[in-house]
């Protein structure tokens, strides 16, 4: 689950990392579909095989704040086997410095309102979550503008880079399983 907001508006957003990180996944691999738009769901969801393992690439269209309806929507429809102990949500975080990325087996909200709603509407916390940082020195009243602003010419090698670091994390969730994947993602994130 890749969280971000539709629209061309928020394409090259920091809020939209999430967004980005499957768009990456999914352009490295030729076997994933295209993505296909599900309105049961209300989320843009791609397949394919990937580590020889069947993954479902999802992208909410609710809006960051609402992106629980649509990760619930997703767990109930059947359509695949998302169980929030089997999910990945990938996601924005301020906590971390821009170019870092880490891995958490579960947790609250952080103050991530997308992550808030999801855990509002599954009524647990127990899914993997992939942190992208974005992290700013700035004041909290300013972190509305500065998440839905469009990275920099000058953050776009640093976001090509991260992207690339975040393929490789998940595809190593997937290979080595969430434990050795956490190990060394965060060590090196600790680096």
């Amino acid at each position: 689950m890749g969280l971000g907001n539709p629209g061309p508006r928020y394409n090259l957003t920091r809020h939209n990392l999430g967004f980005l990180l499957l768009d990456a996944l999914q352009g490295s691999s030729a076997a994933f579909t295209p993505f296909v738009w599900r309105h049961d769901c209300r989320a843009e969801i791609s397949f394919g095989r990937l580590e020889e393992k069947t993954v479902f690439l999802v992208k909410p269209q609710t809006f960051m704040n609402l992106s629980g309806a649509a990760v619930q929507a997703v767990v109930e429809s059947g359509l695949c086997s998302a169980v929030p102990e089997r999910m990945i949500v990938v996601h924005d975080d301020l906590d971390l410095a821009l170019g870092r990325i880490k891995l958490k087996k579960s947790g609250g909200d952080g103050g991530h309102n997308g992550l808030k709603s999801i855990i509002e509407s599954l009524g647990r916390a127990d899914f993997v979550r992939l942190r992208l940082g974005i992290g700013s020195a700035l004041r909290r009243r300013d972190t509305i503008d500065y998440v839905l602003s469009d990275f920099s010419e000058e953050e776009l090698p640093l976001l090509s880079e991260v992207l690339k670091q975040g393929v490789h994390a998940l595809r190593l969730m997937l290979t080595d399983g969430v434990e050795q994947a956490m190990n060394q993602v965060n060590r090196r994130a600790a680096g």
